[in-house]
């Protein structure tokens, strides 16, 4: 396919280098192209832009544009083969949000299944084996790991969605996992539920641990940019966030309203920058995590936004339809244990 002007093909055309932020460039590319391949934007075995063509397209240097693939190939998200280029490894969705499971836990609970007909005492020879056993012994113990005031939110409204004998979703920081906190929070649970984008460093940091990580796709909330003015208005909106989270919440944003492109940004650490953009809005869109700091700053005739995001319906039904259809399973395999003694 022939795209105008030697411009990339969706999604890589809409890759942005911002030299004002203050991130590295690196850093930058390597996080949208990570939200790009853990959301099912581009399929498995998708071919990345070559180094020259993204470095020439965004007007950076090759090396920088080489080092965020080599980044993100340390993530398992790519693999580059030598003389062919880069493609990506994540399995896609078939006809859901959520990538479906793959066969690697059909074997391992037909394995199960085997063992304890035969009387054999199962061994923990691989993650999913091992959480089928854990399934077995602790039943379906679910907690939801995120990061900020949306990580509550969260595991409220998925344990809203599953029926009571599933049990209350529990919440977990990522933070906590990341520094090693969160043994007691975890507990005995046996799945970890995660946005697509945090799925790969939960699964990372959780690989000792015999549990399922299971993924939501997320969007805004229903009307909540219904009168917010567009990126060309005489006070365009300001968006404060995490440089490192901006592409993101900039395409939240544009999926709902595509008016509300290219808006100005201040990092939320940035109280200074922050303070001096407020003096040029009215309107702030702003994440749960930079709430307190915004609220610090505006002045009385600002409307404040805080851009809540919540599961695409799809994607907490595949959710919901798995927990449930594990707890058949679950159950299933306490009979034939028993059936077995």
């Amino acid at each position: 396919m022939t795209h105008p002007d030697g411009a990339l093909p969706e999604p890589w055309h809409r890759l942005q280098a911002d030299h004002s932020s203050g991130v590295p460039i690196w850093v930058q590319l390597k996080t949208q192209l990570e939200y790009a391949i853990a959301t099912g934007a581009v399929p498995t075995g998708t071919r990345l832009p070559s180094v020259r063509a993204l470095s020439s397209q965004l007007g950076v240097a090759v090396d920088t544009v080489r080092q965020a693939y080599e980044e993100l190939g340390k993530t398992g998200l790519v693999v580059t083969q030598r003389g062919a280029g880069t493609f990506t490894t994540l399995p896609e969705s078939t006809g859901s949000d959520v990538a479906s499971p793959d066969m690697t836990w059909a074997r391992a609970d037909a394995a199960l299944a085997d063992l304890i007909r035969t009387g054999s005492e199962p061994r923990e020879t691989a993650r999913a084996m091992a959480q089928r056993l854990a399934l077995l012994q602790n039943g379906v113990d679910v907690v939801f790991v995120g990061v900020a005031a949306s990580t509550a939110r969260y595991a409220q409204l998925i344990s809203e969605h599953v029926q009571a004998d599933i049990g209350t979703v529990r919440a977990v920081s990522l933070e906590r996992l990341r520094t090693g906190d969160a043994a007691a929070e975890l507990g005995r649970a046996t799945y970890v539920v995660s946005l697509a984008f945090h799925a790969r460093e939960v699964e990372r940091l959780l690989t000792d641990r015999p549990v399922r990580v299971l993924t939501v796709v997320s969007r805004l909330e229903e009307r909540l940019l219904a009168r917010v003015p567009g990126a060309t208005s005489a006070t365009p909106p300001l968006l404060v966030a995490r440089p490192e989270t901006r592409p993101i919440y900039a395409d939240l944003l544009r999926v709902q309203r595509p008016d509300l492109t290219d808006l100005p940004f201040v990092s939320d650490a940035d109280p200074a920058a922050m303070a001096d953009a407020l003096e040029r809005t009215d309107v702030v869109l702003h994440t749960s995590a930079a709430t307190e700091r915004v609220r610090e700053l505006a002045g009385p005739h600002h409307a404040l936004i805080e851009l809540k995001h919540v599961p695409q319906e799809k994607s907490l039904h595949h959710l919901v339809q798995t927990l449930k259809s594990d707890r058949e399973l679950m159950l299933d395999l306490q009979r034939l244990h028993v059936a077995s003694r």
